[in-house]
Order: structure tokens, then C-alpha cells, then sequence
């Protein structure tokens, strides 16, 4: 399935061999710490379910001392 994908302000479709925002971040190599994943303008856990279409953006976590 195709689901476009949107981080550092660059668009992108990515072929998923999964279903999950787990299984698109690990397509990615993406660690799931440090990104905060938005589906379809909502914020999600990488749990959720993907389909055909769905448009995600990844925000990238920084924190510091």
C-alpha cells in the first residue's frame, strides 16, 4: 500500500510492506523514541492501523539537560 509520508518538510510516497506506523518506521529506520508520528493530522501511537492513502508526518522528539 502507498501512504505518503512527510518529515524534514520533504514529501514523499513510501511503499508499505506492513500496516502499522511501527512497520513504516521500521521500513524507514526510523527509532520509534524519537519521532512523534501524526495520521491524517492526528497524533498517534505506533500501534495504529495504516491504509491505502493515509498521509503521515513524523515530528522528531529533542530533549536535553
Amino acid at each position: 500500500m502507498k501512504i505518503k509520508v512527510e518529515m524534514k518538510d520533504k514529501l514523499q510516497n513510501v511503499e508499505l510492506a506492513g500496516k502499522t506506523v511501527k512497520d513504516l518506521m521500521t521500513q524507514m529506520h526510523l527509532i520509534l523514541d524519537e519521532y512523534v508520528p501524526i495520521l491524517n493530522g492526528s497524533v498517534v501511537t505506533e500501534l495504529e492501523n495504516l491504509s491505502e492513502g493515509d498521509s503521515v508526518k513524523f515530528i522528531r522528539v529533542w530533549s536535553g539537560g
